[in-house]
């Protein structure tokens, strides 16, 4: 069963050359075509009406491309907005089987992390039950960069495999995330820019501290973001 990885924001590209129409919230198909004369890994856009929009940028289907035909990864769409005669803006889900996921992990390299992707974990998981969500004594809520949070992981990464082999959970949040599993993890890492989404649909009481990575997030750009105020406040805070 192909289960969700997760969803980044991408574009329709190419635009002008087709007649096909798309409306915010439209559902949209992709499909691969190995044989476009202008690129191998082209990865086309359709309505599901069947009329042509165009295809992912070039860059994309060059990462993407090798995950469809070596993982026989499913890519599904979302128009987010109108565009122009251009580019449309798309969200972009990306499905694979749940044994998958390692295989993607080194396909993707980089951009697994920059997307903020997630191993899935199917609903009947015992692994959701391994920490009890009364239990919130060794919680924290990382705040970083897509960047930033590279070394952290690189680290818990290390500590899991040569000092204290999978006894640390952690995920870097995923708005695809259902918040029933936030209470899943001892570690959770969000972007800035994503932590007060998160914050919105997740008790404080998940996470014993939030840690803000300041070596990453500057202060101008703390300032900027006001909706943290309230939980810099009122919760046990530290700064690294």
């Amino acid at each position: 069963m192909n289960l969700s990885y997760g969803t980044f924001d991408a574009l329709i590209v190419g635009r002008r050359y087709y007649d096909g129409h798309t409306q915010t919230g439209e559902d949209i198909e992709l499909y691969r075509e190995p044989r476009n004369p202008y690129d191998v890994n082209a990865i086309a856009v359709y309505s599901l009406g069947g009329q042509m929009l165009g295809h992912l940028p070039r860059w994309l289907a060059k990462v993407l491309a090798p995950c469809i035909d070596k993982i026989g990864c499913i890519l599904k769409g979302k128009v987010t907005g109108p565009g122009n005669v251009y580019v449309t803006p798309i969200d972009l889900y990306i499905y694979a089987p749940h044994d998958a996921s390692s295989r993607l992990r080194k396909q993707l390299d980089a951009y697994w992390d920059m997307w903020q992707l997630t191993v899935p974990v199917p609903a009947n998981s015992k692994c959701n039950k391994s920490i009890p969500a009364e239990n919130t004594g060794n919680r924290l809520l990382v705040i970083s960069t897509a960047a930033g949070m590279g070394d952290w992981i690189a680290y818990l990464v290390g500590t899991r495999v040569t000092r204290v082999p999978c006894t640390i959970r952690w995920i870097v949040y995923s708005r695809e995330l259902p918040a029933v599993y936030i209470p899943d993890y001892q570690v959770m890492f969000v972007c800035a820019s994503d932590a007060a989404y998160l914050l919105a649909r997740a008790s404080l009481d998940c996470w014993s501290h939030v840690a803000v990575d300041k070596t990453a997030i500057g202060e101008s750009q703390l300032a900027m973001l006001p909706d943290l105020a309230p939980v810099l406040c009122t919760k046990t805070t530290f700064f690294v």
